[in-house]
């Protein structure tokens, strides 16, 4: 396996262990501000603070250019992020962060088994299997297990 490769699934990796603790976070912050809402504006506000920084510290302003002429489909992502944030952090306590995390990923996995059937987003196409089915009914069978 290349190093590219390895750099890529140890970041993913991270990545995930990162929206796991995420939540419980973010409904920490919610219980304290007494507002989920709240609680998620600020998760975002940081988030959009640390990326405003890194790409000021870039200097490179030219992806800015093809902002105009982007598809209003293409800002969607802010929209589902936000509403992934304040849905998880608002319930998180309600079904606990392995239930949470595990219905997070069935959810995901549901989407990328169509978004790839498809070639969404300019992804190549790759046919639904009997295995790659197979995954999400793994996982989904793992939320049932995780709550009983």
């Amino acid at each position: 396996m290349s190093q590219h490769l390895v750099i890529a699934f140890i970041m993913v990796l991270v990545s995930g262990i990162g929206i796991a603790i995420q939540a419980p976070i973010n409904n920490a912050l919610g219980a304290q501000l007494n507002s989920g809402l709240f609680a998620a504006l600020i998760s975002f506000g940081v988030g959009f603070t640390s990326l405003l920084i890194l790409n000021l510290t870039t200097a490179n302003f030219a992806p800015l250019r093809a902002l105009g002429s982007a598809p209003l489909w293409m800002f969607a992502g802010g929209l589902l992020g936000a509403f992934a944030v304040y849905s998880s952090l608002t319930n998180v306590a309600k079904l606990g962060s392995l239930t949470l995390v595990a219905t997070i990923l069935c959810g995901q996995l549901t989407a990328a088994l169509i978004i790839d059937a498809v070639g969404f987003g300019n992804l190549q196409v790759q046919a639904i299997s009997p295995a790659r089915i197979l995954a999400v009914v793994l996982i989904a069978s793992g939320i049932v297990l995780s709550r009983y």
